[in-house]
């Protein structure tokens, strides 16, 4: 058939035009590539590894930020929980103290609420 031969050679003339413009943008990337990165990297695959080292180290950044933050609240929290140790164990001495002032003002200070009590001083 006459029509098969023509689209043949006419796929022929294509594949041969995608071979062409294949072999030159073969060499425009290999050109880019020893241009820009063959001085870091020894080929793509060596640059794709570096990219992955890259990312893993990204990643240990932020887990390094996220626990510092959370090594600073921990920080923080522990200040708070000395403040409330500290007004626990000052507690018992004003409770002694508040005691001792009842006893001495008799039983009639020890029936009145103690803001009335301040009234009377």
């Amino acid at each position: 058939d006459d029509s098969d031969g023509v689209d043949q050679s006419e796929a022929d003339v294509e594949l041969l035009g995608w071979e062409e413009c294949a072999e030159n943008m073969a060499f425009r990337v290999d050109k880019a590539w020893r241009q820009r990165c063959s001085q870091r990297f020894r080929n793509i695959l060596d640059m794709i590894a570096k990219k992955a080292d890259h990312s893993v180290l990204r990643l240990l950044q932020i887990s390094q930020q996220h626990i510092e933050s959370q090594l600073e609240r921990v920080k923080h929290e522990r200040e708070l929980w000395k403040e409330v140790v500290e007004r626990r164990q000052q507690q018992p001495l004003q409770l002694a103290l508040s005691m001792k002032e009842q006893s001495a003002d008799g039983g009639y200070a020890q029936s009145m609420p103690q803001s009335a009590r301040a009234l009377r001083r």
